[in-house]
């Protein structure tokens, strides 16, 4: 499994015909490549709920009270990249802080994840082909090369999000008044 942060320069480089490197110093491109690197993880990140990055948290209010409109303010875990659920029905993100009228959240996040070898292979794919494509054109000069590894990232970030979604069960949906009614 290819998990280390020179690995994954390493397979971008080459996947735009550069020599692998030892460090992430040792040539401008390596350099721009680590330069780039933890913008893209966060990106690729963001852009699905994967598995292994997914936490559950209870967060407890904060010292600091919001100025208006809920009772109470709950800090962001420092990990904490995107919010799934806060466990209430009615909260605002407001900076790093959840507002809410809740004694304490339940919170469901994606987290930046500390250790690579729990990365999925088909997110570090992903993740691959982001920083690829960030590189192309500063590597190549080629609009179109860019073009073309911008389209590969995104067809291989819905592959990848199609496996790891594949890997929780299906949402049961709430029946509604609409759905009672038409089953008569």
């Amino acid at each position: 499994m290819i998990t280390s942060k020179i690995q994954i320069i390493n397979m971008a480089l080459g996947g735009l015909g550069e020599i692998p490197v030892g460090s992430t110093t040792e040539t401008k491109f390596s350099r721009l490549a680590d330069a780039l690197f933890d913008a893209a993880l966060e990106e690729v990140l963001r852009a699905h709920p994967w598995n292994f990055a997914v936490k559950r948290a209870v967060l407890a209010p904060g010292a600091t009270l919001p100025v208006s409109g809920y009772a109470a303010s709950f800090p962001l875990p420092p990990d904490c990249l995107r919010i799934l659920d806060a466990g209430e029905d009615s909260w605002r993100v407001e900076g790093r802080a959840i507002l809410a009228d809740a004694a304490a959240i339940s919170l469901r996040y994606v987290a930046r994840p500390t250790d690579s070898t729990l990365w999925d292979a088909s997110f570090v794919a992903a993740l691959v082909a982001n920083l690829m494509w960030k590189l192309t054109y500063p590597v190549t000069k080629s609009t179109t090369l860019r073009d073309s590894n911008f389209a590969a990232y995104s067809q291989l970030l819905q592959q990848a999000r199609s496996i790891d979604a594949q890997e929780e069960p299906a949402e049961e949906l709430e029946e509604s008044s609409l759905i009672a009614v038409r089953g008569r």
